[in-house]
């Protein structure tokens, strides 16, 4: 096994050039769903998509999007 010089490690910068990953937007949760097949079987949730559909109305598209 090689050994590591620890002078070589503590001379790396410590910041990481890291983007910021944009929040999902709700027209792109409403587009989600819209393209959801009607009658499929629920996920493990046990949501169907019409039940996903009929949340979406009113206050309820902020809450799933939230």
């Amino acid at each position: 096994m090689t050994q590591m010089d620890e002078a070589v490690l503590l001379g790396l910068p410590s910041s990481r050039n890291i983007e910021e990953i944009p929040g999902i937007e709700e027209d792109e949760v409403i587009a989600a769903i819209t393209r959801m097949k009607n009658r499929k079987a629920p996920g493990i949730d046990n949501i169907t998509v019409e039940e996903l559909r009929a949340a979406t109305k009113g206050e309820g598209l902020k809450v799933i999007h939230r």
